[in-house]
């Protein structure tokens, strides 16, 4: 890793948790409709939906939310309105960052340059990053490239924008569908964050449970 200047990271499911801001809306939800269930079981019907329709032509993901939750909701059966889809965009806004994330990034910064490649919209990620607390060098969003990762482009205009070798950039991501496949296809180094402590699909450069245990192995 000695010749790694940058290091991109997924961000929602890397740096923020993505799982507990999903089932938190879930469960207010839920809990609105006077409905018992467990917002897990929402979270696995939809999250498939939305992995559907980010392969098709791209449109904003405010977008996405609105019609892939209104597509789990039927299927199922649980009542639905407008607001549930518009409110799940807007409390994607405030979804925390992982307990270590702030500190790791602080010490990834004094070492490395940082960038953000995400399937997001600019006007959600904007929220996001007043969260994260640490300045980013380049930020690529679905909205700029009009594409959604594992499509290659966020890595493509990526290398594009911080004009350098793939061989010196890590890509830190949780997941091998979305990120670390496409990564690796175009030369990327790569750091399978493991949160779940699971077998790794496949190799990748780095596995850490979290930031801090990445920080600390590329000695920030």
């Amino acid at each position: 890793m000695r010749d790694v200047e940058w290091i991109t990271f997924d961000c929602y499911g890397t740096l923020i948790d993505w799982e507990r801001g999903i089932c938190g809306y879930f469960d207010s939800l839920l809990a609105k409709k006077a409905m018992s269930g467990e917002p897990r079981d929402i979270l696995e019907a939809w999250e498939p939906i939305q992995f559907q329709m980010i392969q098709r032509p791209w449109q904003p993901y405010r977008q996405i939310l609105f019609q892939s939750l209104y597509e789990a909701f039927l299927r199922l059966h649980i009542p639905w309105k407008p607001s549930d889809s518009i409110g799940f965009g807007v409390s994607m806004e405030s979804w925390r960052p992982f307990t270590e994330t702030r500190e790791a990034l602080r010490r990834l910064k004094k070492k490395f340059r940082l960038a953000i490649l995400s399937n997001i919209d600019d006007s959600i990620i904007e929220k996001t990053l007043v969260l994260l607390e640490v300045p980013f060098d380049l930020v690529v969003t679905a909205e700029q490239v009009q594409s959604y990762k594992p499509h290659a482009k966020h890595f493509e205009v990526g290398l594009k924008r911080m004009s350098v070798a793939p061989a010196r950039v890590l890509h830190a991501a949780f997941g091998f569908e979305y990120d670390i496949g496409p990564a690796k296809e175009l030369g990327y180094r790569t750091c399978y964050v493991n949160r779940r402590k699971l077998p790794p699909p496949a190799p990748t450069d780095l596995v850490v449970e979290d930031l801090a245990e990445l920080a600390t192995k590329l000695g920030s």
